[in-house]
């Protein structure tokens, strides 16, 4: 029976430890840090088509901006970036002779070749969407784990986003192959029209993770992020020419991002 009391006053005596602790990890918590911060961030993503029938490799873009973020919890800042990215995909057609119905494009100039010497056209086009990103993300941190690393700090993100295109280009390699066995490549490059051909405005959404380095006289951030696309690139009859004609045609991206803060 003796026994058996200190072995409930032992577990009383940690449950009532562990609340207390627990009690001041959340005061600690919830006790906003009241900082602001600010800086630049630069990096390079890799994008691709969701609906690409044939993959045929991610396209390569940078990201450029600024951001600025607030300390709203011990565990959370929140960080609002403002910046220009590329985001797209490549996209693989191919044309027989009996997808032409009577044309080519290859027809008319600047490339005159009648229809029967074209056997097949091949091309690889890499669609190129100039936007103006603007996510707004939550930073989730363990400030223990920090201290345990010294000046390095692990964090989390997740977040909203709103992409703003201005400009898009596709850029194409064509093989064009003629039925005496002969073969001729031509490159291409041209802008795609707004509005009509794809959405002006592109949602994502952020995952990620990465670490804050507190130097001398900033800090370095190192993030990697996934952009997952929300809403489709088409709007009416859309990327049709350029993403296999596929009317929910997303362009999601893997980004490897740098950043310097101050402020904080």
């Amino acid at each position: 029976m003796v026994k058996t009391s200190k072995i409930s006053l032992l577990f009383a005596s940690l449950a009532l430890s562990f609340g207390a602790s627990a009690q001041e990890g959340l005061a600690n918590s919830d006790a906003p840090a009241k900082k602001i911060g600010y800086g630049a961030l630069l990096g390079a993503n890799a994008s691709y088509f969701t609906q690409e029938a044939t993959p045929v490799g991610a396209k390569l873009g940078v990201t450029a901006g600024g951001f600025v973020n607030y300390q709203a919890l011990n565990f959370l800042a929140v960080q609002l970036e403002v910046a220009y990215m590329e985001l797209g995909g490549k996209e693989l057609s191919v044309a027989n002779s009996s997808n032409y119905s009577g044309s080519s494009s290859f027809s008319s100039p600047p490339y005159p070749l009648p229809n029967d010497l074209i056997s097949q056209e091949t091309s690889v086009s890499k669609v190129t969407f100039h936007n103006l990103e603007i996510p707004l993300l939550f930073k989730f941190t363990y400030p223990g784990l920090g201290s345990a690393l010294g000046i390095i700090q692990p964090h989390l993100l997740v977040g909203p986003s709103l992409g703003l295109n201005f400009a898009a280009t596709s850029n194409s390699n064509t093989l064009v192959q003629f039925s005496n066995g002969s073969e001729m490549y031509v490159q291409d490059r041209e802008s795609i029209s707004p509005n009509n051909n794809y959405g002006l405005i592109q949602w994502g959404a952020y995952f990620g993770g990465g670490i804050e380095a507190q130097l001398k006289s900033f800090i370095l951030t190192i993030d990697l992020r996934y952009r997952l696309a929300l809403n489709p690139l088409q709007t009416n009859y859309g990327v049709a020419s350029y993403v296999d004609g596929l009317g929910n045609t997303k362009s999601n991206s893997v980004a490897l991002i740098v950043g310097i803060g101050f402020g904080k």
